[in-house]
């Protein structure tokens, strides 16, 4: 038991650590978060909170309620100075990730309610992949790769491993570390784009 609360404790660390890197570079202007991503984020983060707290708490949960505090803060900030661009495709997503938290809190269903919450990280980071495209200097990789870190140690806090409480986790790490790819092809094919 004392691995897994210094398993969460290091991930609430790095958590605090990467949202501060995460805000600076919002503030210089640096990076601009979307904020249907962020909005996303934000209410998932604080459903499933709750849904762990009535559950019972577990060590990952801390890292939970870290990760909504800040991606509260970055939701305030994209609001203010993240991207303005909106499309058509970045609302469907937000739609889609609104209707998959709320079908979640209606079906109630173990698997049904991992699915959905996987489906709801995937509609959240989708606008970020979708701007990224266009502006890949404008997100951080930092953010992301020290959030696959988060993830593995939140994987390594969990008391009891099953597919329920297993696969949250590796989704986030997959997305976020193909984020960072992402972004880093993408700056790549700019860069030879801009000297050919």
């Amino acid at each position: 038991m004392e691995l897994k609360l210094i398993f969460a404790f290091t991930g609430i660390i790095l958590t605090i650590w990467s949202f501060i890197h995460y805000f600076w570079s919002i503030k210089k202007w640096n990076t601009k978060p979307h904020v249907f991503t962020w909005l996303i984020f934000t209410l998932w983060l604080w459903t499933t909170f709750f849904i762990q707290k009535e559950n019972g708490w577990g060590a990952w949960t801390y890292i939970i309620l870290a990760s909504f505090i800040c991606c509260f803060v970055v939701f305030l900030l994209a609001y203010r100075y993240g991207e303005k661009n909106i499309t058509f495709s970045d609302k469907c997503f937000l739609t889609w990730g609104i209707l998959a938290l709320i079908s979640w809190a209606v079906f109630k269903q173990p698997f049904i309610s991992v699915i959905l919450i996987i489906l709801i990280d995937l509609f959240a980071i989708l606008p970020t992949y979708r701007k990224t495209w266009n502006r890949p200097f404008e997100e951080t990789t930092v953010m992301y790769a020290t959030s696959g870190i988060i993830y593995i140690l939140s994987l390594l806090a969990i008391e009891n491993y099953s597919f329920l409480t297993t696969w949250h986790q590796i989704a986030i790490i997959t997305f976020d570390f193909w984020l960072v790819i992402y972004i880093l092809i993408r700056r790549k094919v700019l860069q030879w784009n801009k000297t050919s």
